[in-house]
């Protein structure tokens, strides 16, 4: 797998290239063959194919970046809030294996961010509607699936890409992210949305607390240190003057 790599003017080019506009994470510059392997084997992983695979792909199996052409609310057949996302491989035909549709989204709610996180695979590449009615929680949450009906003022990121691979025997290609659609929540009132809020903003205040009081701490400890790198250079001095 060492021949993914490329040239030293692509690593850099890698290793320089932000990721303005898109959320999706990119890992940095790839220094070896090994680093190659195992991120192209967790990439199969968490696109829900079969790993360990030890062939490289071929350099032409790269896929165009999918077109994410909608993400706004909707309702749901079972009536609840829902995202609706709808997004297209785009000349998927010239890959006959696999090939996989990854919906990245990013959540900001009350001040309190839930980083980009995978949250849907599908191997429909076809044009169609996706409703999600939730998103995996996180710590600062409270829980594991949060119904996008419990914010009442948040903005959800979405951002698609697409994995593909050859054979059972070649690991994946990613493409470049589809470009972002951002979209605002602005539920009404209700005991959910009200819990909800609460909780966040609780989170939000402890961690800005938290975040004070270390720097607090940093400057007590300086404080005490710098004391006693005085002291000792105050004895050395004194120890000195005697023996003089």
């Amino acid at each position: 797998m060492a021949k993914m790599l490329g040239s030293a003017y692509t690593q850099e080019k890698h290793l320089t290239t932000g990721q303005a506009g898109h959320i999706i994470p990119r890992q940095g510059v790839l220094m070896s063959g090994f680093n190659v392997y195992v991120r192209s084997n967790m990439l199969l992983a968490s696109s829900g194919m079969t790993y360990p695979r030890d062939e490289a792909p071929f350099s032409t199996s790269i896929p165009p970046a999918p077109s994410l052409k909608y993400a706004g609310i909707e309702t749901s057949p079972d009536g609840e809030t829902g995202l609706a996302i709808d997004i297209e491989g785009l000349n998927m035909g010239i890959f006959k294996y696999e090939k996989v549709m990854r919906i990245w989204l990013k959540v900001l709610a009350y001040g309190v961010e839930r980083k980009p996180t995978l949250e849907m695979v599908s191997t429909s590449m076809a044009p169609g509607r996706i409703i999600l009615t939730g998103f995996k929680g996180t710590k600062p949450f409270g829980k594991e699936l949060v119904k996008f009906s419990e914010l009442g003022a948040a903005t959800v990121t979405v951002e698609g890409e697409v994995i593909v691979s050859d054979s059972p025997k070649h690991g994946v290609f990613r493409s470049a992210g589809s470009g972002v659609i951002p979209v605002t929540f602005t539920n009404p009132e209700t005991k959910d949305v009200d819990k909800m809020r609460q909780h966040l903003v609780a989170y939000r205040k402890r961690m800005n607390r938290r975040t004070y009081l270390r720097r607090v701490a940093h400057r007590m400890v300086a404080v005490e240190l710098a004391d006693r790198l005085l002291e000792r250079e105050e004895r050395r001095k004194g120890e000195t003057s005697q023996t003089s």
